[in-house]
């Protein structure tokens, strides 16, 4: 499956929720995305220069979805079930932020799996952010788990 059609099938089609523009490369171990910081997006105004910086929370939702979430999904489809009968939560991140990217920035998220146990279905993920001229936004190690919904019981 190619990764376009990946992520149109995968992840929510609303844009306010979706911090994914196009996946670059996919494999189990290893996923590349980019994302564009919309000019309209809500944004911080700094006391110090009136300039607009993105929240903390949002630029970790961009990394959730941009590094293990993916992987998860992905593997959920390599294994043939349904990647909508799968939640994917965050269980626990080390996160450092370095420089705030700015509106219309284009983000470079790049995922790696540091220790997947397939038996709990528990993922652990190193996720580094850069801008697209290479100044460091984040980098941190998140955990995530898949856990099966139980949305119609």
């Amino acid at each position: 499956m190619s990764t376009d059609r990946f992520l149109a099938n995968y992840f929510p089609k609303d844009m306010f929720y979706r911090f994914n523009d196009k996946i670059i490369e996919l494999n189990k171990d290893h996923v590349r995305s980019e994302y564009t910081l919309p000019e309209e997006a809500d944004f911080y105004i700094t006391l110090a220069n009136d300039s607009k910086i993105i929240p903390a929370s949002v630029l970790t939702e961009i990394a959730i979805q941009g590094g293990p979430v993916v992987l998860c999904k992905f593997y959920i489809v390599e294994k043939g079930n349904d990647v909508f009968s799968h939640d994917v939560y965050l269980l626990s991140s080390k996160t450092k932020f370095h420089e705030y990217p700015r509106a219309g920035d284009k983000l470079l998220v790049e995922g790696s799996v540091i220790r997947f146990k397939h038996n709990l279905l528990t993922m652990r993920c190193k996720v580094t952010i850069r801008t697209i001229d290479n100044r460091n936004v984040l980098e941190g190690e998140f955990t995530t788990k898949m856990i099966e919904s139980k949305v119609n019981e």
